[in-house]
């Protein structure tokens, strides 16, 4: 899989040379297909681990003074769906405008990277029996983004995580609203005023477990209603995974 991984970046980089190449978003510094350079790409790779207390147990923040739970969790009194959260990185300065080249700017040469990081997160977590799970559930893209876009981020996602690591990826959710999440304050989103989903059809999910994929994570309430959808069909772990948390 590793010898892939490098001839596509071989390919994508020597077309990116005869280009010119590009700058990298972090540092300045000039590079070639991937606009990250190689150290920025290390600091990305290099995450805080999910197994020690530098990490939310509920929600996956890395903490700061707090110990084991983050005050937001601690004080909060809604019930939770998701099984574990687990967001690779905290979506604070370049990282911000490293998430706007790829979605609004479509540099989807920073896809494969972005899914080698997924990648790799998931390698620490079923090696420390942190979760365990049969299939990659992507959150679906907003009613007519594909056809008018061309593409969406996390199906991009998944498709690498499939076509470069083996992953088994499954598409049971749909949405069915159209507004955006980013158009929702932090209160709306957490309550029913931002996307809402549901199953493609009936289907049977017992004993089943899940990894439910997103790119930016703000409040988790999106990953926590996939889950609810996904339980309410026999699933019996769910748990969410993303690029990116906003706090």
């Amino acid at each position: 899989m590793k010898s892939i991984l490098k001839v596509y970046g071989f390919i994508q980089d020597f077309f990116s040379f005869l280009t010119g190449g590009t700058e990298c978003i972090s540092c300045g510094i000039r590079t070639l297909s991937v606009p990250l350079c190689r150290n920025c790409q290390t600091e990305l790779l290099n995450f805080v681990p999910f197994d020690n207390d530098r990490r939310c147990s509920r929600c996956g923040k890395v903490l700061i003074s707090e110990i084991g739970v983050c005050r937001e969790c601690s004080e909060s009194k809604a019930e939770r769906f998701l099984d574990g959260m687990f967001p690779v990185h905290m979506y604070r300065l370049w990282k911000k405008d490293l998430m706007f080249a790829w979605k609004s700017q479509g540099t989807r040469t920073l896809s494969p990277f972005f899914a080698s990081i997924i990648n790799k997160v998931i390698l620490n977590l079923t090696e420390n029996k942190k979760i365990e799970f049969d299939y990659i559930v992507p959150v679906p893209p907003r009613p007519g983004k594909m056809r008018k876009v061309g593409w969406d981020q996390v199906d991009e996602l998944c498709h690498y995580l499939q076509k470069f690591y083996g992953y088994e990826i499954f598409y049971p959710l749909e949405r069915i609203s159209s507004r955006e999440q980013k158009t929702l304050n932090k209160e709306q989103r957490k309550g029913n005023l931002g996307a809402v989903y549901r199953l493609k059809e009936k289907f049977n999910l017992q004993g089943r477990k899940f990894l439910i994929l997103d790119d930016v994570c703000t409040t988790g309430a999106t990953l926590d209603k996939c889950s609810r959808l996904l339980k309410s069909a026999g699933a019996e772990e769910v748990y969410g995974i993303s690029l990116f948390l906003v706090d």
